[in-house]
């Protein structure tokens, strides 16, 4: 069988493994690259997640070739008061440059692909301007304007509010339109692909989830101390954080007085370094993600707003550790409360879930190994490759 090859377009840099985003994307070249795959990487290196070219090299080393276009992707208030003049989405305008059409176009007039690949909904407006015939797949990490929707409803600000809910608007106007140019589209959770469903789209679509690398060791109980990590610029994350700190840890701390917690994370607002005491602790962001999290045993993840999947949380349960989330936070994962995980829906029933957890090391060991064996059963880096090589393949053939 011809080898194939293929063009992967992405809104950033996947570098370093510190969120779910970069895993996802990440694992994604690095498994199909291991699968045979020629792949050139084409991304947007933007100042929130830049990443300079020796660090590049080093990390992307798999790739046949990999080009970057610098963009500052700062929210402006300049910037965003002259859109509010027009019917753009703000989101999509910030990662928008001639410059990188013309990268793009330049890099397909040299080579010959067999498919391209539409890394997010950021880089999805490209597909507009470059010249091809070849066949173009998106992979959406969220429904994006859901997020911005969520995100209005939890506001009490009634003129954020109302701005929220523009952006909301003009996000999925762009999204639910821009997704009929592509001969496939490809939802990373169930629950995505279900509302995805009811855009109409002509082309093909379907749902894969991230993927995340085994690294085997052996099995041991994981401790009892709490943790959280993730980007602290993205909003559903800030909200999680102060609910979790004003609402559920004075109720944890209640019922167990030597309750431990850690939470770290790029960009991390500098409010909430005023939290920091002898037992809730706030790190900020850390040079490895896997220093961070080896000595801590239990994840928690007190989402309220978002979309997509949860990759750090598919990552701990593969590593072995116990997690506590919400509702949302689970959504789109094949994960079970009382087997997988526990699940709580507010702020009691999390903290109680936390404190069985914290106090129980069997039923630690219980959640622990059994999601450890559900993360390896359906998002084992290795077996969602190959799924992505089958969709290529369907739909370089015209199978689909």
């Amino acid at each position: 069988m011809k080898r194939l090859k293929v063009l992967v377009i992405g809104n950033r840099v996947p570098w370093p493994l510190k969120d779910g985003g970069a895993i996802a994307s990440y694992n994604m070249l690095l498994g199909l690259s291991q699968l045979g795959i020629e792949i050139h990487f084409v991304s947007l290196n933007t100042n929130k997640h830049y990443v300079d070219q020796a660090s590049i090299q080093n990390a992307f080393g798999f790739c046949k070739s990999v080009h970057t276009f610098d963009i500052d992707t700062s929210l402006s208030p300049l910037k965003a008061f002259v859109n509010l003049l027009s019917k753009q989405s703000y989101h999509i305008e910030r990662f928008t440059h001639q410059g990188f059409t013309q990268l793009i176009q330049s890099i397909l007039d040299k080579e010959a692909f067999d498919l391209i690949h539409f890394e997010s909904l950021f880089t999805t407006q490209y597909r507009q301007w470059i010249r091809t015939d070849l066949p173009c797949i998106y992979r959406g990490h969220n429904i994006e304007y859901k997020i911005w929707e969520l995100l209005s409803d939890h506001s009490s600000n009634p003129l954020k509010k109302w701005y929220l809910r523009l952006l909301a608007r003009r996000l999925k106007s762009f999204e639910t339109n821009i997704a009929q140019l592509f001969e496939s589209v490809v939802c990373i959770s169930p629950l995505d692909l279900n509302d995805v469903q009811t855009w109409g789209l002509k082309g093909h679509l379907t749902q894969l989830p991230g993927g995340i690398v085994y690294q085997a060791k052996a099995f041991k109980t994981p401790n009892d101390k709490l943790y959280h990590l993730g980007y602290m610029n993205w909003l559903p994350n800030q909200q999680a954080m102060q609910w979790f700190h004003d609402e559920v840890w004075p109720i944890v701390t209640a019922k167990f007085p030597k309750a431990e917690f850690f939470m770290a994370g790029k960009s991390m607002p500098l409010q909430f370094f005023n939290w920091q005491d002898k037992q809730f602790n706030v790190t900020g962001e850390v040079d490895s993600a896997k220093g961070f999290t080896e000595d801590k045993g239990i994840l928690l993840v007190p989402l309220n707003s978002g979309s997509g999947i949860r990759m750090k949380t598919i990552e701990a349960m593969m590593e072995g550790k116990a997690v506590v989330t919400t509702q949302l936070g689970a959504n789109g994962l094949l994960i079970e409360h009382g087997r997988d995980c526990l699940i709580a829906q507010d702020a009691e029933s999390f903290a109680d879930a936390v404190v069985s957890l914290i106090s129980n090391a069997d039923l630690r060991h219980q959640i622990a190994i059994q999601g450890q064996a559900t993360a390896m059963a359906h998002y084992e880096n290795t077996q969602v490759s190959k799924e992505w090589e089958k969709l290529y393949q369907a739909l370089i053939h015209k199978q689909l």
